[in-house]
């Protein structure tokens, strides 16, 4: 279990196998890729608003 601490939380969960849990689903494993697809590209897209806004000078 030491060995672990070497990892973060989310470095751990990357090389995690989810298919060796038994509640795995390939329609599940769909489902989470496409959300954090949207959800990276949601992410991007406020950042560059935040960015513009800064670079106009105002916070709305």
């Amino acid at each position: 279990m030491r060995q672990l601490q070497m990892f973060t939380t989310a470095e751990l969960a990357v090389m995690r196998d989810r298919t060796a849990s038994r509640s795995y689903s390939p329609a599940a494993e769909e489902f989470r890729r496409i959300h954090e697809h949207h959800r990276a590209w949601g992410l991007e897209r406020r950042h560059a608003e935040r960015l513009r806004r800064a670079r106009r000078g105002t916070n709305d």
